[in-house]
């Protein structure tokens, strides 16, 4: 039975015909002299309120601490399995997403350009981030105007960032495929349609796809081997647009089952391809090469000049550091420039050398993504064993590829030039303009060039579980993911990626818990910045099937590499920090489960500051219940 509440995907109304097309073929195909229709249907519902302190905010690189949240969810969705004959199903899975329902505050405010970086919002389509741009814009547009009506400069255009939506996910169907059964053994099958699917123990993908899988379990049939072979083609994008639909993904699996009565005991073999052909790693390694890029620029300042501006796109640059470094006849035009400006509103105030300079720089490399092409191949090894009380199981996984990506390339300190112009003006009317004076005869323009890149990754996991009688258990798990400093100029990169993983051992760092809401179509890497992660940990459970659930989950997390940042660098360490978690569910009634989740995230020296400080302790409270109706 899928989880109704697992990841959401995007809906879209251009759905109703493509599901219409289906349902008239899997009908079409139904003889009518099959035996009684059957249906079977599961209602499920749920309440939650959340309250977040200090928490990990994602809109920043190096990632930032202060995200507090307090309010409420609402959970609703519903799953049917409609049997025509032995040799057919329909399946299908309605949710209303996630409604949400408070508000979310930053320390400190949400830095510039937040809105352009947001992971969840990269993966929007061209459409729908065009109209968010659109309502950014006239957000600014309203600040300047009211900032020229009241004479003042109180309101600040960086406040117009991506807004909270009361409702994150609108109603959408996220399963509907047909099974089809084609012979009397059943261990031929064949669906079609959006399903979830599962590659790599959830590592390399755990997410709604669109395709066709076809499985031959020979262990099904009378004197046959344990053997069953899966072959899956499909879109990483479950969604009726056009995201997504150029990556399509192969994926082969051969199992040798340990245990006919139990599927999950097996020792399995698995190879993935995906083309990358909607820029997904473009997106991904985002602030990876944003990262060196202003690494590049503080170090080739500081070199030339002794100063260090302090570049990064989520918080403004060292004006001071700037000006220390220009000459004697350029000091003298921004003192006049910042004289001239004194008194004056912000829309009539002239644009003076180190303001140029600065809009230069976010506008050429904080709001430009770099374009990719590639092939990525996934080959992995993965199983379960039991042997009494004692269960061990894991996954070994290489990860190969080949990249194409169009990035900036920065060789020199942006040039500055003086102007005589107002805040009003575009940049372009500002660079058509004769300077009175230059420093650098060279626009600060980045050069675009193809780079190659080939990747070589490799992640590892085992999982040993002690049942020490039927209600209390122990579990020590080890994780393991390739990572390091990404370089556009590196011939190999070690970072590991994964198409859309789920991992869920933690529910702060990895995200996971009782609601689980990442959704992370398109490749995603490991770690923090691509720097993997090395994970011991221990679980304890007390588990009573139908009636309790209690989880105490203990882990350690370091990179591999620590922060590579010119402004943090100099207390950063490698590891992220510790974390603990709280999960319990009673059930009171067979439709009515309370739940509980607490969670503990000690951040380490992998987040500290210039001065060597760590962001203090996030903390997270879920309380909530859980409904289920099942049909009777």
């Amino acid at each position: 039975m899928s989880n109704l509440f697992s990841p959401p995907q995007r809906s879209s109304k251009r759905r109703s015909l493509p599901l219409f097309v289906f349902c008239w073929l899997v009908f079409g195909l139904v003889p009518s002299s099959a035996h009684a229709v059957d249906f079977v249907w599961i209602l499920q519902s749920g309440l939650r309120f959340e309250w977040m302190n200090n928490g990990i905010n994602q809109e920043t690189s190096p990632l930032t601490f202060g995200k507090d949240q307090l309010g409420a969810n609402f959970l609703f969705g519903a799953v049917g399995m409609l049997e025509f004959n032995q040799h057919v199903t329909l399946t299908g899975t309605f949710d209303v997403g996630e409604i949400s329902l408070g508000q979310q505050t930053l320390r400190p405010a949400p830095p510039r350009f937040a809105f352009l970086l947001n992971g969840f919002r990269l993966n929007l389509s061209d459409q729908e981030r065009q109209q968010q741009q659109e309502a950014t814009d006239a957000c600014k547009a309203q600040v300047r105007d009211l900032n020229q009506k009241a004479g003042t400069t109180k309101f600040l255009e960086s406040e117009c960032v991506d807004p909270f939506w009361l409702l994150l996910e609108s109603s959408f169907i996220r399963e509907l495929y047909a099974t089809f059964y084609l012979d009397a053994q059943k261990s031929l099958k064949l669906d079609v349609g959006v399903q979830n699917a599962e590659i790599g123990r959830a590592f390399v993908y755990d997410n709604y796809a669109i395709g066709i899988r076809f499985v031959s379990d020979w262990s099904k049939r009378k004197d046959g081997p344990p053997l069953k072979l899966t072959v899956h083609a499909f879109l990483p994008d479950a969604s009726w647009t056009a995201q997504g639909k150029h990556s399509p993904v192969g994926h082969a699996e051969i199992s040798w089952l340990l245990d006919k009565k139990d599927e999950e005991q097996k020792l399995g073999f698995f190879v993935t391809y995906m083309y990358d052909g909607d820029n997904y790693a473009g997106r991904l390694l985002l602030p990876l090469w944003r990262e060196e890029i202003n690494n590049k620029l503080n170090e080739s300042w500081v070199a030339q000049t002794g100063e260090n501006p302090g570049y990064n796109c989520f918080s403004p640059i060292d004006k001071t550091a700037i000006q220390a470094s220009f000459s004697a006849a350029l000091q003298r035009v921004q003192t006049a420039c910042e004289k001239n400006n004194q008194g004056k509103a912000l829309n009539q105030q002239q644009a003076c050398p180190v303001d140029i300079i600065q809009e230069h720089y976010y506008d050429q490399v904080c709001s430009t993504y770099p374009q990719s092409t590639g092939h990525h191949t996934w080959l992995g090894l993965q199983g379960k064993k039991k042997w009494g009380p004692f269960t061990l199981e894991g996954a070994a996984i290489f990860y190969l590829s080949w990249m194409r990506f169009a990035v900036p390339e920065i060789s020199k300190r942006p040039s500055i030039r003086t102007v005589t112009s107002t805040r009003r003006q575009s940049l372009e009317s500002h660079q058509s303009q004769e300077p009175s004076e230059s420093e650098d005869p060279n626009d600060f323009v980045p050069t675009v060039a193809d780079t190659n890149q080939r990747g070589f990754g490799f992640l590892g996991e085992l999982k040993a579980t002690m049942q020490w009688n039927p209600l209390f258990s122990t579990s020590a798990y080890f994780l393991y993911a390739s990572g390091g400093a990404w370089s556009n100029r590196a011939q190999v990169s070690p970072v590991f990626m994964g198409i859309a993983p789920q991992v869920r051992y933690s529910n702060i760092f990895f995200n996971g818990g009782i609601n689980a809401y990442s959704s992370r179509r398109g490749v995603d890497i490991s770690g923090l910045s691509g720097r993997g992660y090395i994970t011991p940990g221990l679980l304890f459970r007390v588990h009573k099937e139908e009636k309790f659930d209690f989880k105490l989950n203990a882990l350690l997390l370091w990179a591999n590499a620590p922060p590579v940042d010119v402004n943090v660098s100099k207390g950063a360490g490698q590891f992220y920090g510790a974390e603990i978690n709280l999960m319990a569910s009673y059930t009171i009634f067979p439709w009515l489960k309370p739940v509980l989740q607490t969670d503990f995230f000690v951040p380490g020296d992998f987040f500290n500051n210039e001065q060597g400080q760590t962001p203090g302790l996030v903390f997270r409270l879920l309380v909530g219940v859980d409904f289920i109706f099942p049909e009777k």
